[in-house]
Order: structure tokens, then C-alpha cells, then sequence
């Protein structure tokens, strides 16, 4: 199957216009007519990862973080972006990432990070391009949170229950902050949620 083939395939899963107006995925080096037969998946495309993919015999590399944010004015081996491009465009390994657009897609990283949580009603707040039912929506806000109205039942349980129940399901998960109140809406973020925080939070009435 073509590079090409398997970008239709993740955009279709995950359309580049579902991402925050700062990201950058898609593909950032390679041929999109390259044959590819062997797909590394990984968070960053670190040393560490292009060692890997080397040793795999991969011929595409997927990361969820792109590479590349900021425009590139050029590439050499005297940074760490550099050098890691050249290392992928001499390989011929094709590289793309699925960031915020992934992040926000219905069935992806927020909308399971929900579901873990046993969440409900769930809309994405602020979205920006197309939504689910093909309609056409503009507005700000950043595309990594999804909104959940809690059960009526389950709006007795306090922010910290809701950390337990984090805690709980993520070992890994860390918490800042305190919420004494009885928080009834909800926001899952599949990333620090630091981008548009005020302008989610504050229209949308989240608790949590």
C-alpha cells in the first residue's frame, strides 16, 4: 500500500481540519508514493524511535506529537529537528503525525478517555471545520477537550471523586488544584489542555 493510501485512511479517521489553528500534523517528510509494508507507531519521533524504526525495517513512521511546528528554514544536522528529517528522508521513511486532530475526532483519544470515565452526552466545545454530522461549525477554542454532561445521579459526587475515579483508571495521572463543589459538567483532555483553557471552561460551564 502507497504512503498516499494510508494518509486517506488516517485523515479519514482523523481530518487535518479538526486541529487547533497552531498544530501542524499530516506529513511532514517523505514520498507520498512510496510502497509502505511496515509502520512504526510511536508518541515522538525521538532518537530513541528513529533507532527503532531502523532496526524494524519500518517503512513510515506515525507519531502522535509532530516534529515539526513552527516553519523550518532549513535543514541540517546542527539541530535536533534537522538532523532527525535528514536521518528520515535518507532512509526514505515517510513521516506523519496525528496530533490535536486525533486528539478531537469522534471515537479518538478525548472520546476514550471519556468513555474510561464512564462519561456521558458528550459534545467537543469550540469546535473549528467539520463536526461529526457534517455540518460546517466555526468557532474558537482548542479541539482537545471533549465536554460531558454527567447523569443526574452522578452529579452528587464531588471533584474529588471524580480525581479518584482518574487516579484510579491512569496510575499516572497527576492533579492540580482543588474543586470543593459538586461539579456536574465534565471536560476530558487528551493533552495538557493548557491551549484556550479560559475560553472552554468559562462558555461551556465546566465543573471539572
Amino acid at each position: 500500500m502507497k504512503c498516499s493510501e494510508i494518509m486517506e485512511i488516517l485523515e479519514e479517521l482523523a481530518p487535518k481540519e479538526l486541529a487547533c489553528e497552531w498544530d501542524n500534523p499530516g506529513l511532514l517528510a517523505g514520498r507520498g508514493d512510496k510502497e509502505v509494508r511496515t509502520i512504526l507507531v510511536a508518541v515522538d519521533a525521538t532518537d530513541a524511535v528513529l533507532d527503532q524504526a531502523e532496526e524494524a525495517g519500518a517503512d513510515m513512521l506515525l507519531t502522535h506529537h509532530p516534529l515539526i511546528f513552527k516553519p523550518v528554514k532549513s535543514v541540517t544536522d546542527r539541530d535536533f529537528i534537522g538532523r532527525r528529517l535528514l536521518r528520515l528522508i535518507q532512509a526514505d521513511c515517510p513521516y506523519y503525525a496525528m496530533h490535536t486532530n486525533f486528539d478531537a475526532a469522534p471515537g479518538c483519544m478525548a472520546a476514550l478517555a471519556g468513555e474510561r470515565l464512564g462519561l456521558a452526552h458528550t459534545r467537543v466545545p469550540g469546535r473549528r471545520g467539520p463536526d461529526v454530522t457534517g455540518g460546517h461549525k466555526k468557532r474558537g477554542g482548542c479541539l482537545c477537550h471533549r465536554r460531558y454532561r454527567a447523569p443526574r445521579g452522578d452529579r452528587r459526587r464531588g471533584a474529588g471523586d471524580v480525581c479518584d475515579r482518574c487516579g484510579a483508571l491512569w496510575d499516572r495521572t497527576y492533579f492540580c488544584g482543588f474543586y470543593g463543589g459538586l461539579p456536574g459538567a465534565k471536560a476530558a483532555g487528551a493533552g495538557a489542555g493548557g491551549e484556550g483553557e479560559d475560553r472552554i471552561s468559562v462558555p461551556c460551564g465546566l465543573d471539572a
